[in-house]
């Protein structure tokens, strides 16, 4: 029917919301608008992710709507699409204002589409996620933000103490639930027994004798470790109402039995060629929750001069998939963030994003694409592929391949 063209989603989200009311808080730029409409009309036609991608034009983040606080006349949308002359619809004059469809999406609706999350799920939403499950994974390529969920929670303030860990190749069962360990005293040398970090903080959280206190241990890159040796017995434990019996008692503890207070949130890094296979086990014991490259708060948030650098990650995102093919190698948002500025503001300086672009983002893409020069030229262009230098030279180059 398309004859290999797509629809076009900004034309078509005009049409279908033309008789529509949104309720913002006050007037809206074009970007917060068009994030809005994008939301909107996505739910309304129940748009999946793969129809989107054969069956839709991504052009709303790159045709922005303009926002109006006086209603549009049905003619002046019509003049906004491109009909054959000759095949032009037929369309009858509404005699009253009343026989219009008009639907409103309330200041609630208007505020969730608005939140700068991307498809990601809210903070609020982990929290009920990890609440209702007591052990949870967030999963995504690099830089989608996986740190930033962790360190809110830390931070939130709803648990009364947090401790992080790193799972790492060395890391072991030792480390993680006890060891045996060799003492000195009286000039003899003796075998004793000390708790791994887990343990331990088991029974710290045992302690507390106020049950409805919340504790919250954190596994930063979950599947880099050995993670059924690390946890061995342990694993058993995490269904929270099985005790587990330790091979041996260390420090008088020979049982292990998490607590329902004591809550787990452990990262993966999906794109990681050097994890190890995640045990069935532990898939099932916790829920997963995949994160995605937020080019809302890229576009939103993010200034460097008159760039719009969530559409400019997308679209390098894109070609790194219909390069390499494969999915989990792109990359995050947090390759286009720069350090706040005095006044809180994400602002880049023209050689920081020079510099961040050449010895972050391409060295990157090198290990991504075995060091193919050709495949980093068709991802960021043949100029940038090799890093410029040159400020002058860099912003040239890359105003011609990014620049709208």
């Amino acid at each position: 029917y398309l004859k290999g063209q797509r629809i076009s989603l900004s034309k078509l989200a005009a049409w279908t919301f033309r008789f529509s009311s949104f309720e913002f808080d006050s007037m809206p730029n074009e970007k917060q608008f068009s994030r809005v409409l994008d939301k909107a009309i996505k739910k309304y036609f129940k748009i999946t992710k793969n129809d989107f991608l054969w069956l839709f034009e991504d052009d709303i983040s790159n045709c922005r709507l303009i926002p109006d606080t006086d209603s549009i006349k049905g003619q002046e949308v019509r003049n906004q699409f491109d009909f054959d002359a000759t095949k032009m619809p037929e369309v009858n004059a509404i005699s009253v204002p009343e026989d219009a469809q008009v639907s409103v999406y309330d200041k609630d609706t208007v505020a969730h589409y608005l939140a700068l999350n991307g498809d990601n799920p809210s903070d609020s939403d982990i929290f009920d996620i990890l609440m209702n499950k007591e052990q949870i994974v967030l999963t995504g390529v690099p830089g989608v933000g996986k740190s930033r969920y962790t360190k809110t929670l830390t931070e939130s303030g709803k648990f009364a103490d947090s401790l992080t860990i790193q799972f790492h190749a060395n890391y072991s069962y030792e480390d993680f639930i006890g060891a045996e360990v060799l003492r000195s005293e009286d000039g003899g040398t003796y075998v004793t027994t000390k708790q791994g970090v887990f343990l331990k903080y088991i029974e710290k959280v045992k302690s507390d004798p106020d049950k409805s206190n919340k504790y919250l241990l954190v596994i930063d890159e979950l599947n880099r470790g050995n993670i059924a040796e690390i946890f061995g017995e342990s694993i058993l434990a995490l269904d929270r109402n099985y005790e587990a019996s330790l091979s041996k008692e260390y420090e008088d503890v020979g049982t292990l039995s998490i607590p329902h207070n004591l809550y787990i949130v452990a990262t993966m890094n999906t794109s990681d060629r050097n994890i190890a296979f995640l045990d069935l086990a532990i898939r099932r014991r916790f829920a997963f929750v995949p994160l995605l490259p937020n080019y809302d708060f890229l576009s939103e948030e993010v200034i460097f001069q008159d760039f719009d650098l969530g559409n400019i990650l997308k679209q390098i995102n894109q070609r790194i998939i219909d390069t390499l093919k494969d999915p989990e190698l792109i990359l995050g948002q947090s390759y286009f963030i720069p350090k706040t500025n005095e006044s809180g503001k994400y602002i880049w300086e023209a050689n920081d994003f020079k510099n961040q672009f050449n010895f972050v983002l391409l060295p990157t893409l090198r290990e991504y694409s075995f060091n193919n020069a050709s495949a980093i030229g068709s991802i960021v262009g043949e100029n940038l592929s090799n890093g410029i230098q040159d400020l002058d030279d860099f912003m040239a180059s890359f105003s011609a391949e990014f620049g709208e």
